[in-house]
């Protein structure tokens, strides 16, 4: 089961037969809403949760798709935009400096992962950190590259 669904559902998407694609996607973010957006409409909530009880600026280590990815080449500074829109979206306060961004598909958690580990055993005070990862597959562009 994939964002809350038991079976993809048609999208707008034709593959290099002409059949629809279908996908498995979250409501919450409307088709209409693809690429950077996308990724940011889909990590808000998530930010928002995680974060919620916290009384200090948290740091986001976050994990993106590939760089070299249509969707995430359509804009420059994504990564800087993802985590600016992150922050200013979720309402959670968010320390900007301490945050990084990893690509590289699904080792980017891991990175992340490592990362954050290393920061919170960096320095004393360090006691929280938002660690995840955003992806999305919904992107004519990418799936015309697949």
């Amino acid at each position: 089961m994939r964002a809350n669904q038991l079976s993809p559902a048609p999208t707008p998407f034709l593959d290099s037969d002409g059949a629809r694609i279908g996908m498995a996607r979250t409501l919450a973010v409307p088709q209409e809403i693809v690429g950077v957006e996308r990724l940011i409409g889909l990590g808000v909530p998530a930010v928002r949760e995680a974060g919620a009880r916290s009384d200090r600026p948290l740091p986001i280590f976050v994990a993106l798709p590939d760089a070299s990815r249509p969707d995430m080449r359509r804009e420059n500074d994504a990564d800087r935009r993802i985590l600016s829109e992150l922050a200013a979206r979720s309402g959670v306060p968010i320390d900007r400096e301490a945050s990084r961004v990893f690509h590289g598909e699904h080792a980017a958690f891991g990175e992340a992962l490592r990362y954050a580990c290393g920061w919170l055993d960096g320095s004393e005070g360090k006691v929280e950190a938002l660690v995840g990862g955003i992806d999305s597959a919904f992107d004519a562009d990418m799936l015309r590259e697949l």
